[in-house]
């Protein structure tokens, strides 16, 4: 729920302002499906970008399923999916692909 994430977007919200205000430059990956989520993270700064990994539901729902001890099972994908709402402005990334060809897309489109 949304009283569930609050604690867990302070601290992540917390951690992008100090790295926003005092460095170093960082990357940080997390599921913020909601807009509001994502405001919270930005903050007032100007200067954080969003990647959107877009992968089909029938591929979370694989991986999620290959998934050991994580507090996202199968059973909320689908919740998840019926909350998302695509983030404006995002860099888009078709995200079934291999890690390093992935940060490879993120690196050309975001400039670094």
């Amino acid at each position: 729920t949304d009283a569930d994430r609050h604690p867990w977007l302070r601290q992540l919200a917390e951690l992008i302002d100090r790295r926003m205000t005092v460095g170093p430059p960082t990357v940080l990956a997390c599921s913020a499906p909601k807009a509001a989520y994502r405001q919270r993270l930005r903050g007032g700064h100007a200067g954080v970008r969003f990647v959107w990994l877009d992968v089909p539901e029938s591929e979370l729902a694989r991986r999620l399923a290959q998934r050991r001890r994580h507090p996202v099972g199968p059973s909320l994908l689908a919740s998840q999916v019926d909350t998302f709402e695509p983030p404006a402005g995002a860099v888009r990334i078709d995200g079934t692909g291999r890690v390093p060809d992935l940060v490879q897309a993120i690196r050309q489109r975001v400039g670094t």
